[in-house]
Parts: structure tokens; C-alpha cells; sequence
């Protein structure tokens, strides 16, 4: 539409006509952009839960592989210390490579969770 078409347009309405046109606009607008903003949240939510389980599985993965390079550490660099766990887990080996896979598991996910708030912040 030219714009002299649309200045006739408005010469011709009154005060009223124009605040009830423009309120009408402003609610219009405001509820298009409420519901592009709510979906905008959900895709938000939906990648959260899916980055977190993502670092959930990567945090497994980390921890067996640091779970068994210190299995492998302590049974020869200290012997002694390893006969020790031994007999903490009922002289079962990979008992003790589950162990100390769980420990590095929680290392990770805290260390994880640590980095997390400190973006926040």
C-alpha cells in the first residue's frame, strides 16, 4: 500500500480508532511473541536434557577408562597398596577396578558440574 493511501486512511479515523488499533497490534504482537518465546524454551529444555545425558555417558566412559589406567598404576607402582585394596573388596580384582572406576566417574561429573556453574556465574 503507497503511503499516501495509508495517511488518508489514518486522517480519516479518529483518536479512538487508532488506540484501539494500535492496542489491538500490541496484543497481536505480543502474544506471537510469547508463543515463539515458549517454543523457543521447550527446544532450549530439550537440548539441556540431551547435553546432560550426552556428559552422562561420556562421564562412564572417562571413568572406566581412568578407573583402569589407575588399576594398572597402582598394581606396579604400589604393590603394597594394591594388597590393601584387595582386601578391602574381598580379594577380587575387578572389584577393585570397579571401584575405582566409580571414584573417577564422580571426579568427572563434579569436575563437570563445577565447570557447569562457573559459566553461570
Amino acid at each position: 500500500m503507497p503511503a499516501d493511501e495509508l495517511f488518508k486512511i489514518i486522517e480519516r479515523r479518529n483518536e479512538q480508532d487508532l488506540y484501539r488499533m494500535s492496542i489491538r497490534m500490541v496484543t497481536t504482537t505480543q502474544a506471537e511473541l510469547m508463543e515463539q518465546l515458549e517454543a523457543n524454551r521447550k527446544a532450549l529444555l530439550r537440548r539441556q536434557i540431551a547435553l546432560e545425558v550426552v556428559w552422562f555417558f561420556a562421564s562412564v566412559i572417562i571413568g572406566f577408562l581412568l578407573g583402569y589406567i589407575f588399576t594398572e598404576t597402582i598394581i606396579h607402582a604400589f604393590p603394597k597398596y594394591y594388597e590393601s585394596l584387595l582386601v578391602l573388596v574381598d580379594k577380587k580384582p575387578l572389584y577393585v577396578f570397579y571401584l575405582l572406576s566409580a571414584i573417577n566417574f564422580a571426579g568427572v561429573y563434579v569436575t563437570r558440574i563445577t565447570i557447569w556453574a562457573l559459566k553461570r556465574l
